[in-house]
């Protein structure tokens, strides 16, 4: 698994900023890749090269893979190991870098250290991130069956269970 150092995050920082080009920062646990994945890393893609190239820069997509104990959490017994999302996302080649995220709790400490000039959510992602300046940019829904990860988690058990009144039956 790639945990970058902050010393080689700074570096490659200093070094894409001297090439004139955009960071751009998405991610998610992308647990079982599907076309809605995939949808999401093209489009932040897409979104980044367009609003880099108004300015005569490149962009440059650093994809974020949730760290295992976050994706257990959210899928439980049918979460895969981050090294093995990780490479799948690599083998895309979508992205420019792919990395493991070392705080599930905390996605500011991730954009402290690679710094992004973009942020690309997916059309279910909520992040707070108060006021830092960032352009932060939705992904649009791809399609009306695009929610697949949440059908999975369900399918999973991960859901709401339906509550259930005295007399068995579901309210």
């Amino acid at each position: 698994m790639e945990i970058l150092k902050a010393t080689a995050i700074k570096e490659t920082t200093t070094i894409l900023l001297i090439m004139r080009k955009k960071i751009v920062l998405c991610g998610g646990c992308f647990n079982h890749l599907h076309s809605g994945h995939l949808y999401f890393l093209k489009t932040a893609k897409s979104l980044g090269d367009r609003i880099a190239g108004l300015n005569g820069y490149r962009s440059m997509l650093i994809v974020v893979v949730s760290n295992d104990k976050l994706n257990k959490r959210k899928y439980g017994k049918k979460a895969m190991l981050a090294e093995a999302r990780k490479k799948n996302i690599e083998k895309l080649r979508i992205a420019d870098k792919v990395v493991v995220g070392q705080h599930p709790a905390d996605f500011k400490k991730t954009i402290k250290k690679f710094k992004p000039d973009i942020i690309v959510l997916g059309y279910d992602q909520n992040i707070e991130l108060g006021r830092t300046g960032l352009k932060m940019i939705r992904a649009p829904k791809r399609t009306p069956d695009a929610n697949r990860s949440a059908a999975s988690r369900r399918r999973a058990g991960m859901h709401r269970r339906a509550t259930r009144s005295v007399s068995g039956k579901k309210k």
